[in-house]
């Protein structure tokens, strides 16, 4: 007759249970220096990145402004640029020769004399 013997492989553990556990809570990566200067890090980090954030918001509204303002001054700048090309033309057209003599018969009844009517005396 033949028997067969079954052959049971077990393992024996190594260590009991509650070792097992502190040694998983060891493997826990640690971060150098300690959780406490990792928590400060982060805050510090956050509050940088709120600064700056801030900041940057304030010197976009400054840029804003100051192109609104540079706009204003340019189109101020460009209607007294019309204004004086008007003037230019106005002060052309008064210091003409005809306007003078216009001006001159109107207001101090002022002619011009012709050629018989100079003398000249010495």
């Amino acid at each position: 007759m033949n028997f067969q013997n079954q052959v049971h492989f077990t393992a024996q553990q190594t260590a009991g249970f509650e070792i097992r556990q502190q040694l998983r809570r060891r493997r826990t990566s640690d971060l150098p220096g300690g959780k406490m200067l990792w928590l400060a890090v982060a805050k510090v980090s956050c509050l940088v990145v709120v600064v700056v954030c801030g900041s940057a918001l304030w010197i976009s509204s400054l840029s804003s402004q100051t192109r609104a303002s540079i706009q204003a001054v340019e189109a101020q700048l460009h209607g007294v640029r019309n204004e004086q090309i008007t003037l230019l033309a106005e002060r052309a057209q008064l210091m003409s020769a005809r306007s003078i003599h216009s001006k001159a018969e109107q207001t101090l009844a002022l002619y011009v004399p012709e050629e018989g009517q100079v003398y000249k005396i010495r």
